[in-house]
């Protein structure tokens, strides 16, 4: 018997991670099924997930782009980000 199946919190985690996985995976599954390219940054426009249009259009898979900034693969170059964002707040 495993700890996991020892300890009922451990247990209750676990499956919990395995639940997260399931929708991980859905969510990674209709984001590839669209035509669309779906790019998700962050505030900072660090590229955080492409789909799979997107890595199409890019030429690059998200391994190679993820926490590189957006505008490098969009424009070429690096960019300067405004002190007055919006996205600050």
């Amino acid at each position: 018997m495993s700890i996991a199946e020892q300890n009922p919190q451990e247990k209750k985690m676990a499956q919990r991670l395995r639940e997260l996985e399931e929708r991980d995976g859905l969510f990674q599954a209709v984001l590839d099924g669209l035509p669309d390219a779906i790019e998700i940054i962050d505030r900072d426009f660090n590229v955080l997930y492409l789909n799979a249009a997107a890595e199409k259009r890019t030429g690059r898979g998200i391994q190679a782009q993820k926490g590189e900034k957006c505008h490098i693969w969009l424009s070429g170059r690096p960019m300067s980000r405004p002190e007055s964002s919006s996205l600050k707040k």
